[in-house]
């Protein structure tokens, strides 16, 4: 998935706690296979080139900030959605099929900002 290909969310003024926040959250997703290794995961070294348990603590070091004012900190958010409402639950795609409801339904409508793409995204999958 390549979240630049699409048009949606571009008008966003706070789109990073989307794109970069979906990003970290795929790192902790997804498992890399590594030369034979059943599944290596980017994500456990907090000093390392892709620090989710650094960005995962720090949010929860401070977690009175509005969501969408954060940035790859915010990835817990984006790994929740995935693991709750994905419907692919075996690696290496853990839930990741929610990201791509989310970027066709902000194709829908380019002009929503992230949170009402997700909250229609949510509405889809559960309708009422």
């Amino acid at each position: 998935m390549i979240q630049f290909s699409y048009d949606a969310v571009k008008t966003d003024p706070a789109g990073a706690w989307v794109t970069e926040a979906q990003a970290r959250a795929i790192q902790d997703l997804v498992c890399i296979d590594a030369g034979g290794l059943t599944c290596q995961n980017v994500d456990d070294e907090p000093s390392g080139p892709a620090p989710y348990y650094g960005q995962v603590n720090a949010y929860l070091g401070n977690t009175n900030r509005p969501i969408n004012e954060l940035s790859y900190t915010a990835c817990l958010f984006w790994t929740y959605l995935c693991q709750e409402y994905g419907s692919n639950m075996s690696e290496p795609q853990l839930g990741l099929d929610f990201l791509e409801k989310f970027w066709d339904e902000a194709d829908d409508d380019k002009n929503r900002d992230g949170i009402q793409v997700v909250d229609a995204t949510l509405k889809n999958l559960n309708p009422s």
